[in-house]
């Protein structure tokens, strides 16, 4: 397989996608350090909506790191939404 030259557009894609990640990992960084320090302030509202058996796509999806930002101190509730799943219902809401 050869590696096909990218082009402008693609090399931008790229570019912005790695600068975003770098961010993004920085941000992250920078938020761990301050739940270090006092997690007080912080709060995980999941929205979670109930939608059948636990499994392991939801353990390394979230659980995992909930758990172990709750056991740092960061309060998390495991609130679900108030948007109705069933489409017609919801438009009865707003009327």
């Amino acid at each position: 397989m050869t590696d096909q030259p990218q082009d402008a557009g693609d090399q931008l894609a790229a570019s912005t996608s790695d600068a975003s990640l770098r961010r993004t990992e920085a941000r992250s960084a920078e938020i761990e350090a301050r739940i270090a320090i006092d997690p007080s302030p912080f709060r995980v509202m999941t929205g979670d909506r109930p939608t059948g058996n636990l499994h392991l796509g939801h353990y390394f999806g979230s659980l995992a790191n909930r758990v172990r930002l709750q056991d740092a101190g960061v309060e998390v509730d495991p609130v679900e939404p108030t948007v109705p799943s069933d489409v017609t219902e919801f438009l009865k809401m707003r009327h």
